[in-house]
């Protein structure tokens, strides 16, 4: 029986997922904030422990029992909430960056699984300049989760608090999941039938014909490549979230066929899992590797591609929540993010400084993290499965295959395919910092034809 101080429950299939992944490998979800400005330390100190009361999720540690594949998540509900602190003169020499950098590996080495899942630290460096380091557990926290950290940071230090979802707790939704893939009602029945028809189970993983071998047993461990988007492409593609996740994967997806060989192959979509808006605000693992069966065929069109993408990921989206595999084997990735907008609250500036999240071992990944008016693309690759100049060459053959899409959207796959001309924009020299860009204004008009 549980003592009244601990509350007991069952892992999600995405907490399932990653605890596998990870083997003896600890999965960290960490992020940086930036305080800019005169900092009011009680009215700090206030605010992170009225969200450490607020989400059970950051009050979990995990108890494992010899031979049970999965533990069991207990919630401590009178956890005490503490946060170090240190300046970066007691730190190691170094840049600003490295010494903040520095301190998240310290804390992602800490074993984060057997007490309170939250590690924060307060980092002081100028008088004006201070930073909060979160550090939880993949298993405990995604993206959006720590896109909520920040919210909340800035809601409650403003004192003006907009959230609305008081009462919706992780281990509420475990019990949903549950229940939910339980029911046998018709429209249950219907959207359990759309992952038997998407199987992958069968498919041979994809594999690049530029990828290395023998890296199954290294350490997982990840780098990244910036993707110098042309600026046309920028003119051409909505600045809407989901017609650029579109134009993006569709030419992924033509990189891929090249480099894999096989018109026929799937692909991980990492979707955020909050269909429900009640889970929006929540916190905890709802993230989820949802798989894309691509077929591609070489008499369709760039914009064909592009249109037929967007119906497939919606599909996987609207059916997310039935989708309970855990062991799929999805090496190669697609990974789109909204970015936290900064903001100015009682004269601090609280910004996002660096963020890392880990719940998928991708061999290689596209990555987009937008803004309403930006957008920084990535390869994020494995070292053990490819190097630095091979997906360097990867992100250029991309940024080609983008130009010429969106320069002309009735270009065929096969024409896409045979691309072996550098673009007009490939006579600039390649700026690593021009992956972050403004939009244009309007999609090209010849997308829709």
């Amino acid at each position: 029986m549980d003592s009244p101080a601990t509350t007991g429950f069952q892992l999600s299939l995405q907490q399932k997922r990653v605890w596998k992944l990870q083997r003896a490998q600890q999965f960290v979800s960490q992020i940086a904030i930036l305080l800019q400005g005169e900092l009011d330390q009680q009215r700090l100190h206030s605010a992170l422990i009225k969200i450490f009361q607020r989400h059970q999720i950051l009050r979990t540690f995990f108890q494992r029992s010899p031979g049970v594949e999965f533990p069991i998540q207990m919630v401590e509900e009178n956890a005490a909430f503490s946060c170090f602190r240190s300046s970066l003169g007691e730190m190691k020499p170094g840049s600003e960056e490295d010494q903040v950098q520095s301190a998240l590996r310290t804390q992602s080495e800490a074993d984060l699984l057997d007490g309170s899942a939250l590690d924060v630290a307060l980092i002081d460096g100028a008088p004006d300049r201070h930073f909060v380091l979160f550090t939880l557990p993949a298993v405990c926290a995604d993206f959006v989760t720590l896109k909520n950290l920040v919210v909340e940071l800035q809601e409650h230090y403003a004192g003006v608090v907009t959230i609305t979802n008081q009462s919706q707790q992780y281990g509420d939704y475990t019990k949903w999941q549950s229940q939910l893939l339980q029911n046998n009602d018709a429209q249950s029945l219907d959207k359990l039938s759309f992952w038997k028809l998407q199987d992958t189970s069968s498919m041979t993983p994809l594999e690049l014909s530029c990828q290395k071998t023998g890296g199954e047993n290294a350490a997982f461990a990840t780098a990244a490549i910036p993707i110098r988007l042309p600026y046309s492409v920028l003119h051409r593609i909505s600045p809407s979230t989901e017609t650029l996740a579109d134009w993006l994967l569709s030419a992924w997806q033509v990189l891929l066929w090249q480099l894999g060989g096989r018109p026929d192959f799937a692909i991980g979509f990492v979707s955020d899992g909050r269909g429900c808006e009640k889970f929006m605000n929540a916190m905890g693992l709802y993230a989820k590797t949802l798989p894309l069966r691509i077929s591609m065929a070489p008499n369709r069109t760039f914009a064909e591609c592009v249109r037929a993408t967007g119906k497939m990921r919606a599909s996987a989206i609207e059916h997310q929540d039935y989708y309970e595999r855990t062991d799929d084997s999805l090496p190669i990735g697609f990974v789109m993010e909204e970015e936290v907008s900064p903001q100015t609250v009682r004269g601090l500036r609280i910004s996002v400084y660096a963020l890392r999240c880990e719940i998928e071992r991708f061999h290689l990944a596209l990555k987009c993290l937008h803004s309403p008016d930006a957008c920084v693309v990535e390869l994020i690759y494995d070292p053990a499965y490819f190097e630095q100049d091979t997906v360097e060459r990867i992100s250029q053959q991309l940024s080609r295959i983008l130009a010429a899409g969106s320069s002309d959207p009735n270009s065929t796959m096969a024409s896409l395919l045979s691309l072996n001309v550098e673009p007009e924009e490939s006579a600039e020299p390649f700026d690593p910092t021009a992956v972050h860009r403004p939009y244009g204004s309007s999609i090209d008009d010849q997308a829709d034809e």
